[in-house]
């Protein structure tokens, strides 16, 4: 959460800063985790699976419970180039 707080602070002053979800990837990550690990938003928008964060308090229980992921700020240079690499 502390860290999700620091993205929402720096993207004040970098507009287009981006989040990077990243997913621990074993055999006890979520389908839905691993599935989106490495997708890239814009720091304020939700990712693909309806959570502004990795254990995101408002989501539902079974997509957030024990979650071990983690999410990264990613600036705007940066993320244009993981965008074409994931694409």
């Amino acid at each position: 959460m502390a860290a999700h707080a620091q993205q929402l602070e720096l993207a004040k002053d970098v507009p287009d800063l981006r989040k990077q979800w990243i997913a621990t990837m074993d055999g006890r990550t979520r389908a839905s985790h691993a599935s989106i690990h490495g997708e890239v938003r814009l720091t304020k928008r939700q990712f693909s699976n309806g959570l502004m964060i990795p254990g995101d308090p408002s989501g539902p229980p079974e997509e957030t419970i024990n979650c071990r992921c983690r999410s990264v700020a990613i600036i705007p240079e940066v993320a244009a180039e993981v965008e074409k690499e994931a694409a």
